[in-house]
């Protein structure tokens, strides 16, 4: 451990140095190479690339990529037919979710994030009225293949997509609750995309995520990376959470 929280990942010293800061840790610099033999202090000003967020002590997951907002299907309907997690929002008719994510497209996505308890959807899209569709993504990153939790509270509908296959939704009117839906996910070792379907019926819009190994323990060596960012996001976000 290097002075203030931050930590350095050994594995072949091509993993980021991290800091922790508020609940979150942000990562400040991507390793490119091999560090033996260097101080921190100059492994430590080496540019980020990109921001990779390694879970906190409790698993949370404090930034995401934000797309959105968009009238869901069922936005014109007084009795709605269906759920809106079923159909994508007429504005993208033509997007298959099973790709969605950064870089997928000509589409700007918003770096949110929390220091301490949920990520206000609402404010960071600074979304008006009701009945709406906004997705979170990131690549999640694990060290070991085995038997992963996601906990998640969202206001209102979730969907769930890991590696563009859809393996959880529940679509009903409720504030957001910390931990309200457990989502059980056996993942290989290394990357997998994860896309949030976050339906909005009224009132707030808030979620929050957590990542879990099998021992109920953030999983040592896992980080959510956010594709598209750029090190100065990762350093702006390094400021706006500590």
């Amino acid at each position: 451990r290097t002075r203030r929280g931050c930590w350095l990942k050994t594995s072949a010293c091509r993993r980021p140095v991290l800091r922790s800061l508020g609940g979150a840790a942000v990562a400040l610099v991507a390793l490119a190479g091999n560090a033996w033999g260097e101080s921190l202090d100059a492994v430590a000003h080496r540019p980020a690339t990109q921001v990779e967020l390694a879970p906190a002590e409790d698993g949370s997951l404090g930034a995401w990529l934000l797309l959105g907002p968009y009238p869901s299907s069922t936005h014109e309907e007084k009795t709605p037919s269906g759920s809106a997690l079923d159909a994508v929002p007429p504005a993208l008719q033509d997007v298959d979710e099973s790709t969605l994510g950064p870089g997928s497209g000509n589409r700007q996505w918003t770096l949110a994030s929390a220091s301490e308890g949920p990520i206000d959807v609402k404010a960071a899209l600074h979304a008006r009225g009701n009945d709406l569709i906004a997705y979170a993504a990131g690549t999640v990153h694990v060290e070991r293949a085995g038997r992963y939790l996601l906990l998640i509270g969202a206001d209102d509908g979730l969907g769930v997509f890991v590696d563009g296959l859809r393996v959880f939704a529940r679509d009903e009117s409720r504030p957001q609750r910390d931990d309200d839906d457990l989502v059980p996910l056996d993942l290989a070792l290394g990357d997998h995309r994860l896309l949030l379907k976050l339906h909005q019926r009224d009132s707030g819009w808030a979620f929050k995520v957590r990542l879990l190994d099998a021992r109920l323990s953030a999983p040592e060596g896992g980080y959510l990376a956010l594709p598209g960012t750029s090190g100065d996001d990762a350093r702006l976000l390094a400021q706006k959470l500590s």
